[in-house]
C-alpha cells in the first residue's frame, strides 16, 4: 500500500503525530483497510504518555479504541489482517482497556490473542495485569508463572522481533502498577527466587 511504509517509519521513530497524518490520508484513500486502522490506533495509543497527565493518557487510550474497533470489524468482515497486525490490534486494544480501568474488556481481547498466539509470553503477562486489576490474585499469579515458563522455553511468535528473557519479565513485575497485591504474596516472592527466574 502506497505510503504505509512512511507512516510506519514515523511510528517507529516515535513521531506519532506525523504517523497519524499519513495514516489519516491512507484511511481516506482505503476506507476498508483494517491494517491502516490498526496502525492509526497504535499511533494514537502510544502518543499518550502518563507523564503528560492521567487525563491525556486515558484520552489517548479511548481514542485509540475507536480505531482498534474499526480494524476488528473490518478484519472480521473480510479484510483479513496479517498475523503481526492482528496481534498488535489485540494487544493494543487490551492495553487501552487496561489504561481505562476495564480489565474485563482487556481479557476479552487477550482470550483471542491466547487462542491465536499461545507462544507469546506478553499475552499471559498482560492477562496477569488484568486479573490483578480485578483483584483476583490466584489467576494473576498463574498467568505470571505462565509468562515465565514461556520465556524460559524461548517461545514467541516468529513475527516478534525481540524476545524478553525471564529476568526481563521479573524486572517488569517488580514495578508493574497492577501487581501491588501480587508482590505481597509469598508465592510470588518464592517464584522470582527460583534459580531460573534470576538468570533468564
Amino acid at each position: 500500500m502506497r505510503d504505509l511504509d512512511r507512516g510506519l517509519s514515523a511510528f517507529e521513530d516515535k513521531r506519532y503525530r506525523d504517523a497519524q497524518a499519513v495514516l489519516d490520508e491512507l484511511a481516506a484513500e482505503y476506507p476498508n483497510s483494517a491494517t491502516v486502522r490498526v496502525w492509526r490506533g497504535e499511533a494514537t495509543l502510544y502518543e499518550g504518555k502518563l507523564e503528560d497527565g492521567v487525563d491525556d493518557y486515558r484520552d489517548a487510550a479511548a481514542r485509540a479504541l475507536v480505531y482498534y474497533h474499526a480494524a476488528a470489524g473490518l478484519h472480521e468482515t473480510g479484510c483479513v489482517l496479517l498475523a503481526s497486525d492482528h496481534y498488535y490490534l489485540r494487544m493494543g486494544a487490551a492495553y487501552a482497556h487496561l489504561r481505562l480501568g476495564a480489565p474485563d474488556a482487556a481479557l476479552r481481547e487477550l482470550d483471542i490473542a491466547r487462542a491465536t498466539w499461545p507462544d507469546s509470553a506478553e499475552v499471559p503477562y498482560t492477562m496477569a495485569r488484568a486479573e490483578c486489576a480485578r483483584g483476583r490474585i490466584d489467576p494473576c499469579l498463574a498467568e505470571f508463572q505462565a509468562t515465565l515458563e514461556l520465556a524460559r522455553e524461548l517461545r514467541r511468535p516468529m513475527f516478534l522481533r525481540t524476545h524478553r528473557s525471564v529476568a526481563d519479565w521479573v524486572a517488569r513485575s517488580r514495578t508493574q502498577s497492577e501487581f501491588d497485591r501480587l508482590r505481597a504474596d509469598s508465592r510470588y516472592r518464592s517464584l522470582i527466587r527460583e534459580p531460573w527466574a534470576s538468570g533468564g
